[in-house]
């Protein structure tokens, strides 16, 4: 059966469709359901894989058609590929609640939590590829939901201690790494747990900005001492956007900041090199095929942001973090200026 007889044959078993078309609805521009469809087949999808809807032109259409379809038909019938492409894709607001509500009932997907993958791919890379939202949504619940475990912390502290440093199990222990996730649907800012308002660890006060919606720090005696924050940039690259040890601000008993603390649990061992390979081990255990380290070039807190006067990263000390790190993990320069390494 070809893609448009399965749609022709899912919206004749649907009366909510035809009901939509009955009632007046304009967005469709057809005076009857035959020549709606009879104006998509002439350029419908060959079938309803990801690939293929995120290069299809005529997605509106076809949008509307699937909105308007009962999310556990669209699921049964055309795939996971077409439900979520679905919710995405349609242009209207008048359905996006019952489409939101159908995708979290048939897959358990967060409506908001798609909502920051959309935004995250619109504000990083300028897209709107279901596909890379899908991606971004998938890594971010897996870092919520301790994707860490799979990393062997001790062995990888091991391997990456500094010449004559031997570290005791005890205090390999000390080590764990915890998930960073941004607030709401923010796609980057303050870290949920260790908000700035947050007075934790006696008397020392953490500010945990990403430059991402999640990520990773490294945490030494429940105390984070390095974050790393990454995205996926394409459907096979998580790109590395945050590499940056983190030392608290020490508060007085007057509530007042006194000083900066220190992150000494970074000491023993190359974190950077450390961090990274968490990086990649994560990106093979999930199926990407590269590692990319974006550099200082195209680090935004190089530029001038909006409303300030001052800029917060010199391109100088960029480039010594990100680019000079790249160049001795052996990754190699693409013409972006970004960096990459195989996973495969």
């Amino acid at each position: 059966m070809s893609t448009i007889d399965k749609i022709r044959k899912l919206c004749t078993q649907n009366p909510g469709w035809i009901e939509y078309f009955k009632n007046g609805t304009k967005s469709i521009y057809a005076s009857s359901i035959d020549e709606f469809l009879t104006r998509l087949d002439k350029n419908a999808p060959p079938d309803f894989s990801m690939a293929t809807l995120d290069d299809y032109e005529n997605d509106q259409d076809l949008a509307i058609v699937l909105a308007h379809l009962p999310a556990e038909v669209v699921h049964s019938e055309l795939g996971d590929d077409a439900l979520m492409w679905t919710l995405i894709k349609y242009p209207y607001e008048d359905q996006i609640d019952v489409l939101a509500e159908g995708v979290q009932r048939v897959t358990g997907r967060i409506p908001e939590h798609i909502e920051k993958a959309r935004r995250t791919a619109s504000d990083f890379l300028d897209t709107s590829k279901v596909g890379l939202i899908r991606s971004v949504y998938d890594l971010n619940e897996e870092i919520s939901e301790g994707i860490a475990r799979y990393v062997d912390l001790p062995d990888f502290i091991k391997r990456n201690a500094r010449p004559g440093v031997e570290l005791s199990a005890q205090r390999l222990n000390d080590y764990s790494l915890e998930p960073l996730m941004t607030e709401g649907d923010r796609t980057h800012g303050y870290d949920a747990t260790w908000k700035p308002d947050n007075d934790l660890n006696h008397g020392k006060r953490y500010v945990m900005w990403l430059d991402s919606p999640a990520g990773l720090t490294l945490t030494y005696r429940d105390e984070p001492n390095a974050i790393v924050g990454f995205f996926p940039s394409a459907i096979d690259t998580l790109r590395i956007t945050q590499l940056q040890g983190v030392k608290p601000t020490i508060i007085g008993i007057d509530g007042e900041p006194i000083g900066k603390g220190s992150s000494w649990g970074l000491e023993p061992f190359d974190w950077e090199k450390l961090l990274v390979e968490v990086v990649d081990t994560i990106g093979h255990r999930l199926g990407y095929a590269h590692t990319e380290i974006q550099s200082g070039h195209n680090n935004r807190w190089t530029k001038l942001q909006p409303g300030e006067t001052e800029i917060h990263l010199t391109l100088e000390t960029a480039l010594k973090r990100y680019d000079e790190v790249a160049q001795r993990l052996v990754f190699t320069q693409a013409q972006s200026k970004n960096w990459l390494r195989s996973l495969i």
